[in-house]
């Protein structure tokens, strides 16, 4: 138990780490109910004091899984749209069409393949321009296609979306 007083000095005394200014700026940057470090550890990556890095190979999981739950997923989808008796047909542009861009008020980062072939320039373009969100950035990942978090400039495409959640302001908790 601290006593009233010099509280500096009795958190040195029960470890001299307490005095390290990198220690309390890090339990400050990890506080909050939302913070980059979990969503680059879901990424496999990590805060350092140099920038943001990839973590070693033998630590990561999550770009695994995550591709691998991707591919799951693109399989399914392809697998039910065929076999759909309405046959629903999501490899048109008529529901990209029929978005009404402006309704969307959330921060927006709209992420386009340089070599896109599914939604070429154009559509991003449109899509942009029509976001009703103030807080809207658009980047274009070079070298990417389609799925660009899945190919090689995944740390691009992963070092784009963080900077862009960094950016975005959370919304305060109503929680007591």
């Amino acid at each position: 138990k601290l006593e009233e007083g010099n509280y500096r000095e009795q958190f040195l005394k029960i470890h001299k780490g307490w005095g390290d200014v990198v220690v309390w700026q890090t339990i400050k940057r990890l506080s909050g109910t939302y913070t980059s470090s979990y969503f680059l550890s879901s990424v496999d990556a990590e805060a350092t004091e140099d920038g943001i890095r990839m973590k070693p190979e033998d630590e990561r999981i999550y770009l695994f899984l995550l591709q691998r739950t991707m591919i799951l997923s693109i399989t399914i989808t392809d697998t039910n749209i065929g076999a759909d008796p309405i046959k629903t047909d999501l490899k048109s542009y008529d529901q990209f069409n029929a978005l009404d861009a402006s309704l969307i008020d959330t921060p927006t980062l709209v992420i386009q393949g340089e070599h896109d072939p599914i939604a070429p320039t154009e559509y991003q373009v449109k899509l942009y321009t029509r976001l009703g969100t103030g807080h809207k950035q658009w980047v274009t990942v070079p070298g990417g296609d389609h799925a660009a978090f899945m190919e090689t400039p995944r740390a691009y495409f992963i070092h784009a979306l963080v900077s862009f959640l960094q950016g975005v302001p959370l919304i305060p908790s109503t929680l007591p």
